[in-house]
């Protein structure tokens, strides 16, 4: 399977993107308001030129933001933005069982992450997130998920050579519940986001 090429991405993303990642960002922080507790740390896996960082820092109280990813392009992107002397970004392969993190965090999420691999790294970079989470903390996640808009609107991007998430593959919430249960999570809210035509499953998990 053809991969997705994360420089151009970041370098120069798709105009059909704008509206999308504008929906996202608004329903992400009214999400995560609810969820952070004040003055919390977060991080974000497959953060490299991340399109929520200053919104979320100009609307959320957290007292630390991390990016962890392994793209260096879009990891000097965001180093060039930071907003806080306490931010920071890091270079880490997620798919690579995280053993003994330097830091764990109050509320770990990403957006449009997990769907990139095959089920068995699905399953590891979901571990991923439960191990670099505080005992008790949040791990938000949010995943394409195949309903009709969906397929409509794939479909058209894929027929007019629009389509660049070649690896991307949609998941449906039995399999993302189920890699959550086993990273020993319990699931607290599970959504879809049909605010876009790529509609989002969102969910939502405490670490036990």
């Amino acid at each position: 399977m053809k991969k997705t090429d994360w420089d151009i991405h970041y370098l120069s993303p798709s105009k059909f993107t704008i509206y999308s990642r504008w929906v996202t960002k608004r329903l992400l922080i009214r999400t995560l308001k609810k969820w952070l507790p004040t003055q919390g740390t977060i991080a974000e896996l497959g953060g490299a030129g991340s399109c929520t960082y200053q919104g979320i820092r100009e609307n959320c109280q957290c007292s630390r933001y991390v990016m962890v990813d392994i793209n260096d392009v879009g990891l000097e992107m965001v180093k060039k933005r930071l907003l806080s002397p306490h931010d920071a970004c890091w270079k880490q392969d997620l798919t690579v069982p995280i053993e003994n993190p330097p830091e764990v965090f109050d509320l770990v999420f990403s957006v449009g992450l997990i769907e990139h691999f095959d089920i068995a790294l699905t399953k590891r970079v979901i571990d991923n997130h439960f191990a670099l989470t505080k005992k008790g903390g949040i791990v938000l996640m949010t995943y394409p998920t195949p309903t009709l808009p969906y397929k409509i609107t794939r479909f058209i991007l894929e027929k007019t050579s629009n389509w660049i998430f070649f690896d991307e593959r949609p998941l449906k919430a039995p399999e993302v519940v189920a890699d959550i249960q086993s990273a020993g999570g319990e699931v607290l809210s599970h959504f879809i986001n049909y605010g876009i035509p790529l509609t989002q499953g969102y969910v939502i998990a405490r670490k036990a």
